[in-house]
């Protein structure tokens, strides 16, 4: 009976030093992940390289986009440089973007040389500010959470005091990702995004009455697209560095949107193969990014700006239409 018993607490004693090792090595991973998340947010200067790849699938055929971009990034993002390549279709694209003084500056395709000057408002409703606290609140927010809740979580130790810690999203999150692009098109995202439209439409020559009620019927499209938005999947695989920074992100998403409503547009709501064919178009996207020289002196390289090489978005858009 004696031995039974010590053997009974004995194998109680291990497990709970079991559990209590899973338990300790969970909370490490959770410690070491929103750690990076805060460090993110501070850091100054860095540059980063990698690609992300997306599949996207329409009525059981696959379409393959790949883009890599590389770039230099300092004052905490007030000056930075990217260039990107994209591939689609058995076409390539090559694209610089860089910002500073406040404007953001995009390379036009099919005008080399040529930038599109916006404010940060103009470019994404919202001022530079505003922009920076929502990456160091809301997505935080969004992180910190995910990690708190995670699925499938691992740790594990690598060489040079580097940590790898992997998860899935939870549900909750994911619901609460989705609901947030809706409310996102509501508000500031949704203006510019209608802006951007009358300017681009301008150039084929819709005016007036037409543009309003073009422009009415677009916004109707997109807010009814993003409302069918389905988030089936967040997986992401973070290495940590010694000093607690995030030097490589792989991230896997899965995703749905129903693109029926543009048949609307188009004349053809009652085609029922149409309508099949566009009601779940679904996204696989994997994207691999690397931080290096974080805090260094990181240089920048712009090109010269001037009146002559500055485009509005109605010269950019003729660029475009005539390549």
């Amino acid at each position: 009976m004696k031995k039974s018993f010590i053997c009974l607490l004995a194998g109680a004693v291990a497990a709970a030093l079991v559990f209590t090792g899973c338990q300790t090595a969970e909370e490490k991973a959770v410690a070491k992940y929103k750690t990076a998340l805060v460090k993110g947010r501070e850091m100054e200067s860095y540059t980063t390289a990698g690609n992300v790849d997306m599949e996207v699938g329409i009525s059981g055929m696959n379409m393959d986009i790949s883009i890599s971009l590389d770039g230099s990034v300092k004052d905490k993002g007030k000056t930075a440089a990217f260039h990107m390549v994209t591939q689609a279709m058995g076409q390539t694209m090559e694209t610089d973007m860089f910002s500073q003084d406040g404007y953001l500056y995009t390379g036009v395709p099919g005008a080399q040389g040529k930038f599109i000057k916006q404010s940060y408002e103009e470019a994404t409703g919202m001022q530079y500010q505003q922009l920076l606290d929502m990456s160091n609140t809301e997505m935080t927010a969004i992180y910190a959470e995910a990690i708190d809740k995670a699925e499938n979580l691992t740790c594990t130790q690598m060489e040079d005091k580097k940590v790898n810690v992997t998860f899935d999203f939870p549900q909750e999150t994911l619901t609460s990702m989705e609901n947030t692009m809706v409310e996102m098109l509501s508000g500031s995202m949704g203006q510019t995004m209608e802006n951007n439209l009358r300017e681009q439409l301008g150039v084929v020559g819709l005016s007036g009455q037409e543009l309003d009620d073009f422009v009415k019927q677009m916004m109707s499209v997109y807010q009814e697209m993003f409302s069918s938005l389905t988030i089936n999947k967040i997986a992401m695989n973070t290495t940590i560095n010694k000093e607690g920074y995030a030097v490589n992100q792989k991230m896997t998403m899965e995703m749905s949107l129903d693109f029926s409503s543009l048949l609307n547009l188009l004349g053809e709501a009652s085609d029922p193969i149409a309508q099949a064919q566009l009601k779940n178009i679904s996204f696989k996207i994997t994207a691999n990014m690397n931080v290096d020289n974080i805090n260094e002196d990181v240089s920048v390289e712009v090109p010269a700006i001037s009146e002559e090489n500055i485009l509005t978005q109605e010269e950019a858009a003729a660029y475009q239409l005539a390549a």
